[in-house]
């Protein structure tokens, strides 16, 4: 025997319910999310960097896809550089044009200690491998 009442407010409930989420899947789109926009200065046209520019946007892709409700959004933003030279433009460039909060790389490793003294100048975060900060230990 079912009770007139349940079944009366049962679909009700899964109504609502319904609405209720459907508002804050809404609510979650209309709020505006804050954007961090994350530097990376590797040679993309080499086998190296480009494995390392697939895998760091593939990373931050896979994450998003399984939190999508997460506010603050990372942007990576790659510059191709080939020498010092044009590691130390694409430093400029991310630091005052693109407004990075950190700058990954750079694959060159004579650059990795020029990259750090101008991320530590304009007080941006340039975590590097230590591979790159000094030789090798070499054992004799």
């Amino acid at each position: 025997m079912s009770h007139p009442i349940i079944l009366f407010y049962l679909p009700l409930f899964l109504v609502f319910f319904h609405v209720r989420v459907m508002s804050e899947n809404l609510a979650d789109h209309t709020q505006p999310k804050s954007i961090v926009h994350i530097g990376a200065v590797f040679d993309v046209d080499s086998p190296e960097g480009a494995i390392v520019e697939t895998c760091m946007s593939m990373a931050i892709s896979d994450f998003y896809a399984l939190h999508p409700h997460h506010r603050t959004r990372l942007v990576l933003e790659t510059k191709t550089t080939k020498n010092i030279v044009s590691t130390a433009a694409a430093v400029v460039d991310l630091v005052k044009n693109v407004k990075v909060h950190a700058i990954l790389g750079p694959q060159i490793p004579d650059a990795a200690p020029l990259v750090v003294e101008m991320g530590a100048k304009a007080h941006v975060p340039c975590p590097t491998s230590l591979k790159f900060l000094s030789p090798p230990l070499v054992m004799a």
